[in-house]
């Protein structure tokens, strides 16, 4: 059975989804000071473990992950082999950077962000993700064929 691995107080809906489609849940959450826990995340992991959520700045944290330690999770690839996923639905909301310069240097890595903060736009649902072209291409060939609302799409 995959696993995807949390870091917790996180976004919520990372374990909903997981659930929705029978996907364990492995959780080592972030320090006092919200940091993440690098050597534990890296030993919790296994073959099963697909993916492993940063939220960058977190939710409901606020704490923006320096993006070198971002670089340690997904330079660990003898001991991690799965997609890194740094979630910055609240990017635009951080004096620090987004992981987008990461996907030329990392194949592992993944950005989600979303229109829906920064911009008000919530009702439009309109987020994406951005990475390398081979997991992009696998995502499209999972998605539903109508995935975005007309008002979106205008």
């Amino acid at each position: 059975r995959d696993e995807i691995l949390i870091t917790p107080p996180t976004y919520g809906m990372y374990k909903v989804c997981a659930k929705v489609n029978d996907v364990s849940i492995n959780s080592v959450p972030l320090t006092e000071d919200f940091d993440l826990r690098i050597p534990e995340m890296l030993a919790a992991v296994s073959e099963k473990t697909k993916l492993l959520f940063i939220c960058s700045p977190g939710n409901p944290t606020c704490k923006a992950i320096p993006l070198a330690e971002i670089e340690k999770v997904a330079s660990a690839t003898s001991q991690y082999q799965g997609l890194v996923v740094v979630d910055e639905a609240y990017v635009d909301f951080s004096d620090q950077g987004t992981a987008i310069e990461l996907i030329q240097k990392y194949p592992n890595i993944v950005v989600l962000q979303t229109l829906s903060k920064a911009f008000g736009l919530a009702g439009i649902r309109c987020g994406f993700c951005l990475g390398p072209p081979d997991v992009i291409q696998l995502m499209n060939n999972v998605k539903a064929p109508y995935n975005v609302n007309s008002l979106t799409s205008e």
